[in-house]
């Protein structure tokens, strides 16, 4: 039996981002930041996963799938499908696959791909 956390980053894909939201971000920033944040939960002891979205109908199956493949400690909802008001419906999608899917898990939110690490801190 192991005592090793389980997170998931739910995340708009790189390739569906709005950068002009985002001003010095681009997809290649994004994708890095996205690998270290998993890469330092690994180092940590976590079990880390990324569940990249779209923004249009797959977002819903690629979210179930994730949450579906096993439980999961915390869920941190990225900062890209909160903070747009342009994707408000698929955040709020989001939201209720989470409760849905993974109902014991903690919710979380980052302000960024840079903090997620401490965003998921906070409720491991």
């Amino acid at each position: 039996m192991t005592n090793k956390k389980n997170v998931v980053l739910i995340a708009l894909h790189p390739d569906a981002v709005n950068y002009r939201r985002w001003p010095g971000l681009d997809a290649d920033r994004l994708r890095r930041q996205l690998e270290e944040q998993k890469h330092a939960l690994e180092e940590e002891g976590v079990d880390a996963a990324l569940c990249l979205v779209d923004s249009g109908r797959t977002a819903s199956e690629a979210v179930t799938e994730a949450l579906d493949r096993r439980p999961y400690d915390c869920v941190v909802i990225d900062a890209g499908l909160r903070a747009d008001d342009e994707r408000f419906p698929l955040f709020e999608k989001v939201l209720n696959l989470v409760h849905e899917h993974a109902p014991t898990a903690n919710i979380c939110f980052n302000t960024g791909p840079e903090d997620t690490v401490n965003a998921a801190r906070r409720w491991l």
